[in-house]
């Protein structure tokens, strides 16, 4: 603890403080968004595979999440991402720009979202995305990255 004379001495111990504060909450807010993009983006189902052969578009409900501040997203895209890498990086890249002054935003847009999330995929089961939110909330408070890598890991190869 720091030994603290005067005002002024105050003054400057609390400013580096709350600073300090500010940086680990933001830190803090940018790694559980971050993490929640990933394993809601990983967890999302691919189709055009051998169980939907038919799909014309494969990876566009997963490279539709769209990760935004402030006002969330109102139209779908046309990325399709069947790996999710990309996804998953644009996603961080918004979560590193959080602040304590900002929201952060994760939708997907596309018109059969709540379809596949009703169970309507044999990808992925009913209510996937809430427990890929929580899932990745999970991971996303954990203190150390390689905590985190491992259980982004398990969520990931579900």
């Amino acid at each position: 603890m720091a030994k603290i004379a005067g005002f002024e001495e105050l003054d400057v111990f609390l400013t580096k403080t709350a600073r300090g504060v500010l940086i680990k909450t933001k830190n803090d807010m940018g790694n559980v968004a971050s993490a929640i993009g990933r394993v809601v983006v990983l967890t999302t189902p691919v189709g055009g595979g051998p169980l939907s052969p038919d799909d014309p578009h494969p990876g566009l409900a997963r490279g539709n999440w769209q990760a935004t501040l402030n006002l969330p997203a109102s139209q779908a895209t046309s990325v399709q991402d069947t790996s999710g890498a990309a996804t998953v990086l644009r996603i961080a890249n918004v979560a590193r720009q959080i602040t304590v002054d900002t929201s952060f935003h994760l939708v997907n847009r596309v018109p059969y979202i709540g379809l596949l999330d009703r169970g309507h995929s044999p990808q992925a089961p009913p209510g996937y995305i809430r427990a890929a939110v929580q899932a990745g909330f999970r991971v996303g408070q954990l203190k150390s990255a390689a905590d985190r890598r491992n259980l982004l890991q398990l969520a990931g190869s579900r």
